[in-house]
């Protein structure tokens, strides 16, 4: 099976109805169900006993995703406010979750700005300079539950992007 160019929308898809067609999906496939045999086979050549990730595999697949995380972080995204995509943002930054932190910024660019805590994990160094031309004392405000320069020093975002390291420490620095 080759996956669509764009992946299918997924605002109002529900994880549960997802998961639950996978379930169909795998009772049907493992019962000989010719048309559910088929749309296993599109993804999954050879024959064997279809499991449930297996079957999760094929609905993300058949939504135009590479894999079930994948479709499941979109559904996820696309029901979450802005406020919770900064939230989730500040959360895939600390915990180093690469793939998750792109997604976001790819969704919503101006996600780095939400706050300026975003912008010092993100090693945002103009946005940060801006920031403190008019707000000096935003370098010690809290942002959530940390200092700025706290959520500078626990992002892991340098794993995705090293050749910012200069621009890590010029956050600092300001």
């Amino acid at each position: 099976m080759t996956m669509p160019q764009d992946p299918l929308p997924v605002r109002g898809l529900s994880l549960d109805r997802l998961r639950r067609a996978a379930k169909q999906l795998k009772r049907a496939a493992n019962d000989g169900d010719p048309s559910a045999r088929a749309r296993v086979q599109a993804v999954y050549p050879r024959s064997f006993e279809l499991k449930h990730s297996h079957a999760l595999h094929v609905i993300a697949r058949e939504h135009g995703f590479a894999s079930w995380p994948r479709l499941k972080l979109a559904v996820e995204i696309a029901a979450m406010s802005r406020a919770q995509r900064a939230e989730r943002l500040k959360y895939a930054l600390y915990l180093g979750q690469d793939r998750v932190s792109r997604t976001l910024l790819d969704d919503d660019p101006d996600l780095a700005h939400a706050n300026f805590g975003l912008e010092c994990a993100l090693y945002d160094i103009e946005a940060v300079r801006r920031r403190l031309a008019t707000d000096r004392d935003a370098a010690t405000r809290i942002v959530g539950i940390r200092s700025p320069i706290l959520h500078l020093a626990f992002s892991k975002h340098f794993h995705a992007v090293p050749d910012k390291l200069d621009a890590m420490i010029a956050v600092a620095e300001a």
